[in-house]
């Protein structure tokens, strides 16, 4: 259910696109329509602009609509060109491309030239190399054809099957668009219901047929392109789903009749038959312990089964609908909700229990509790939870389900009592036919997700720092490491501690380091040791600069940049640091900074100073909590790393012995 990117194709267009043939003519009167003014008084700088990004869709019935797409785009400069090539994905066993045209406008609008279906190429929509389905891309290609000035315009209708989704539109493009327009027209003996995520669309027009209505929107900017990780755009979406007039005819109208319909389609998948029984049972043989033995399944189909996606269900529940438990074991691969239900398959085989969770990942706000729907890209699964599941797994209440431990098995680094980051936060539906619930899921707690580091450094009387680190990572952060680790070879992962250890001391040398990974306890342990050769600064009259921020984590996020609707997603980030630096005989502490502090509505820090005989010790907590940033709290966010990272330079003096000499500057 996951999808990635997709790859335009390569190679294809340039001749078949020269090959087609083209006709004058006028252009349709709602391209017309788009073209008054010539030059419209908004963006004037842009490269390329989009007179119109429309859709609508007429309800053959509650469950077969008809949608018909328009584009008007209008470039100015050839860095503009490449916002004329229009793309359509579609599935070809659900779709039926009923017709497609298009239309190039001189810059004069005279000579208007069409085009019919061949001009268009069809082809297969290739998002990575692990999914194998029945996409295909519809592809008109205008930036060959346009003059600088002139419009590329055109018309899609496709027939399609919805099954259990709802008619979507999300008023978001890549390029400024002047006019935005959705309309939706219900079936006979029917009526529309419909959702709005933002108050700009909570008041739709009247459509021109009765029952049916219109949003519009004008002067969308475009998506910000130079944004923060984790950065995720307002929605402006409508969601639409036609039902019949008459009330006393079944429909889904709460979370637990919309669980009940994905678990028609679900648990057929379900299969604890003899292959699956004899592998579970051979996975937890020996093991006594509930959670060992369930630890055995997680990790079996974790690393065992490779992502791979094939859809074989020609049919529109085809996203929801898994291979069977059976096929995905023998075959070893399946995408999200094939590993899912063998999970589930597996537990029940040794007497456990499971159900698949559905959830919107790497988008907590996607999902919407007030509006029941197929608002779903990632499938998870939630395990009974006992008084044995350690604190701090990722446990919640589901409702006549109980407590129930989330994991995500599609990830294969991250072990049992981790929730991976983008699964966080959100909505998820336990899919159970009696019993489906929408659950909030987890965010990680600071208390069991996070460092600790324990510093021991010595400074000799020649001002060279010889440095012993011990960090234990917890959580989403050990899983992190752990990931990293995993991906590189052993000069690979060196590289980058060294990269790490030289953007504060560009001078280190004489690296040593070791690591270890513990799935059960979800730690991972990296240990380094290194030298500096010249550490402090001589700031005359016997006094020495030291900076004791130089061996500790930096902390800081990207400038949000400009004006960008939307939220940025930051996980938890807890570190607890200890520095402990012995000094010279002969060397004493002239002056300590203060103590400092500062706390926030999300995050909060201490930093503290002592002197133990000749040891200087350092400490530094840090919190940050899991949550969506706005712009202002993102902006206090930024503002409060900028303060700790003054606090963090204020620099110990040292006074040297007499006799001693100084260190040498870096």
């Amino acid at each position: 259910m996951m999808r990635g990117a997709w790859h335009r194709p390569a190679g294809l267009l340039a001749a078949a696109l020269l090959a087609v043939s083209s006709a004058a003519g006028e252009a349709p009167s709602w391209l017309q329509s788009c073209l008054v003014p010539a030059q419209p008084p908004w963006r004037p700088d842009s490269a390329a602009i989009q007179l119109l990004d429309s859709s609508q869709t007429r309800f053959l019935t509650s469950h077969r609509v008809l949608m018909t797409y328009r584009s008007a785009r209008r470039v100015t400069h050839e860095e503009g060109l490449p916002h004329l090539q229009f793309l359509m994905p579609y599935n070809a066993d659900t779709d039926r491309i009923v017709s497609a045209e298009g239309w190039i406008v001189p810059p004069d609008g005279k000579g208007v030239r069409s085009y019919g279906r061949g001009a268009f190429v069809d082809t297969i929509l290739q998002r990575d190399l692990n999914l194998w389905d029945a996409e295909r891309l519809l592809v008109f290609e205008g930036g060959g054809r346009v003059a600088m000035g002139g419009t590329a315009a055109w018309e899609v209708q496709v027939e399609r099957d919805l099954g259990i989704a709802n008619v979507d539109a999300q008023f978001a493009a890549p390029m400024e668009t002047l006019r935005s327009v959705f309309e939706v027209i219900p079936a006979s003996g029917t009526k529309l219901e419909w959702f709005a995520d933002t108050p700009r669309l909570r008041d739709p027009k009247a459509g021109a047929v009765g029952g049916s209505l219109r949003w519009e929107l004008d002067r969308l900017p475009r998506l910000p392109e130079d944004v923060p990780p984790g950065f995720i755009p307002d929605l402006l979406r409508v969601s639409v789903r036609c039902v019949p007039a008459d009330p006393a005819v079944p429909r889904i109208e709460t979370w637990e009749n919309f669980s009940r319909a994905v678990a028609q389609i679900m648990d057929p998948s379900l299969d604890s038959g003899a292959a699956v029984k004899a592998q579970a049972d051979a996975l937890a043989a020996g093991r006594t312990a509930r959670w060992d033995r369930i630890r055995a399944l997680t990790g079996f189909v974790q690393k065992e089964i490779v992502y791979l996606s094939i859809a074989i269900d020609r049919t529109s529940v085809a996203g929801y609908r898994a291979h069977r438990a059976a096929d995905v074991l023998r075959t070893r691969t399946g995408d999200c909700k094939d590993k899912a239900t063998l999970l589930v398959s597996m537990l029940r085989a040794i007497g456990e229990d499971g159900h698949v969770v559905l959830l919107n990942a790497a988008d907590p706000r996607y999902v919407r509790e007030e509006w029941p729907s197929a608002q779903f890209n990632h499938a998870i699964v939630a395990i009974p939870a006992d008084a044995d599941a350690p604190a701090g797994w990722p446990v919640v209440d589901a409702g006549r389900l109980g407590r129930i431990v989330i994991f995500d098995p599609t990830d294969p680094t991250t072990p049992l009592g981790i929730l991976t980051s983008p699964d966080q936060g959100g909505f998820g539906l336990v899919v159970d036919a009696d019993r489906g619930v929408l659950v909030r899921l987890p965010v990680s707690d600071p208390k069991y997700d996070g460092m600790t580091c324990k510093i021991d450094a010595a400074l000799d009387s020649q001002g060279r720092l010889a440095v012993k680190f011990d960090e234990v990572h917890s959580g989403i952060d050990a899983a992190t490491w752990h990931l990293r680790r995993w991906r590189l070879t052993r000069e690979r992962f060196e590289l980058l501690l060294q990269r790490r250890i030289r953007e504060e001391s560009p001078l280190a040398g004489d690296l040593k380091w070791a690591d270890d990974w513990d799935p059960v306890g979800a730690k991972y342990r990296l240990t380094l040791e290194f030298t500096v050769p010249t550490y402090g600064r001589d700031a005359g009259g016997g006094l020495v600069l030291l900076a004791p921020d130089m061996l500790l984590t930096g902390f800081g996020i990207p400038h949000w940049q400009g004006r960008m609707e939307g939220v940025c997603w930051l996980r938890t980030n807890a570190t607890d640091e200890e520095i402990r630096l012995e000094l010279p005989p002969g060397c004493s502490v002239e002056e300590l900074p203060d103590p400092w502090s500062e706390d926030g509505k999300t995050f909060s820090c201490q930093l503290s100073y002592r002197i133990e005989g000749r040891t200087i010790v350092y400490q530094r907590s840090f919190r940050r909590s899991a949550a969506c940033y706005g712009e202002s709290d993102y902006h206090d966010l930024e503002g409060f790393y900028q303060r700790l990272s003054a606090a963090g330079r204020r620099p110990i003096i040292l006074r040297r012995a007499a006799a001693e000499s100084s260190p040498t500057p870096p």
